[in-house]
């Protein structure tokens, strides 16, 4: 890979601080990471490493630069590297998700194409992009499409699919991605130019926390494997409760570690302290997953699980069967949780509905379609 000016990695080793990154306290207070120069360096790197990156790259980012996706792959792999980089005020593409493709669609002849968000942005183009739209694209150079930050869903992306590949798209472009703001941020990656990899795995043992395969697509959970983790850390997982390391194929929750990681979080030494896992620099990540066949999968949050009755439930599975049990419920627009009434834990679901339905469709109705 030739670019205009040599590096030396041993100019980068440093574990000083280089800047105080905010989490994105999804579910939580925010707290402020100390990001090394040694970390910044090392994911650039794993980022041009993983997406073969050389000078006939383009990336095209329309994710808030102050987010750890759209930090590392909209500004700082971008200015490791020196390839050419448009970025997107978010905004646009949330009001019209169309500009979004028609950038990446105008840098046709220009080389390959890296551009991806969350699992909801591929969602929006698939619900809010026209037919009569499509033959203004051409996607046959975006050649990575990377999708991490939220639940990577294989219906969204067999309905992207379906949609974009009159317009050039291959599915082989999909790269699921797993990273963390602590992490600055990519863990894991799927292999580029091969797609995605979904596994069945058996229900009734999945909710106790047991991921056993199955080549039945009856009473089974489908779940995306985010590829074998990336050479620079180490993943761990153990039982949340007991604190012991669990074998492959058993769900808990996901440590991660590597020989500099060097992490703390900023003016609060106790908080770091809990983060780490006996003593040692495994940060505790708060994320549920498993690891199989050398594949990380990533199954929920340890702080949103549900439970009710007993029974384990993932609010992202709950909120995906509202959503698509009825069309004139709005995609990806529905939060799952629980609140006490008279002492006892009850499930809550708040959904929308799409504004052209709202008079013409009953509650009656949607609740019976929803009432398994």
């Amino acid at each position: 890979m030739a670019f205009s000016e040599k590096r030396k990695e041993d100019s980068y080793n440093s574990n000083q601080v280089a800047l105080i990154q905010y989490s994105a306290g999804t579910t939580g207070i925010p707290k402020r990471i100390e990001v090394t120069h040694r970390s910044l360096y090392l994911n650039s790197l794993q980022f041009v490493n993983a997406f073969d990156v050389n000078s006939d790259t383009n990336i095209v980012s329309c994710l808030h630069p102050y987010h750890d996706m759209g930090f590392l792959s909209g500004v700082i792999a971008p200015v490791f590297s020196g390839i050419q980089t448009t970025l997107m005020e978010p905004l646009i593409f949330i009001k019209k998700p169309f500009n979004w493709l028609k950038e990446i669609s105008n840098l046709k002849g220009r080389g390959k194409v890296i551009s991806g968000g969350p699992n909801f942005a591929f969602e929006m183009c698939c619900h809010k992009i026209k037919d009569e739209q499509l033959s203004e694209l051409d996607l046959r150079h975006w050649k990575i499409a990377f999708n991490g930050g939220d639940s990577v869903k294989q219906e969204t992306l067999e309905r992207f699919t379906n949609k974009f590949t009159v317009c050039g798209f291959s599915p082989k472009a999909f790269v699921p991605v797993y990273g963390l703001t602590e992490a600055a941020p990519l863990v894991s990656d799927g292999s580029f130019g091969r797609g995605v990899t979904a596994r069945n795995f058996i229900k009734s043992l999945f909710r106790n926390h047991i991921a056993v395969e199955t080549p039945l697509e009856k009473d089974c959970v489908k779940l995306i494997s985010y590829g074998k983790v990336l050479n620079n850390y180490q993943v761990m997982i153990i039982d949340p409760k007991s604190g012991h390391k669990l074998e492959d194929g058993a769900v808990g929750e996901i440590l991660i570690a590597d020989s500099g990681l060097a992490l703390n979080f900023y003016d609060n030494l106790e908080f770091s302290r809990e983060h780490f896992y006996n003593g040692i620099k495994f940060l505790k990540t708060g994320d549920l997953g498993f690891i199989k066949s050398d594949e990380l999968f990533i199954t929920g949050r340890l702080k949103d699980l549900i439970v009710l009755n007993g029974a384990i439930h993932y609010p992202h599975f709950i909120e995906h069967s509202v959503s698509y049990s009825h069309p004139a419920l709005r995609k990806g627009c529905c939060a799952a949780f629980t609140i006490i009434k008279e002492n006892k834990e009850v499930l809550v679901v708040v959904q929308e509905v799409s504004r052209d339905a709202i008079n013409k469709v009953s509650v009656e109705e949607l609740l019976e379609k929803n009432s398994q």
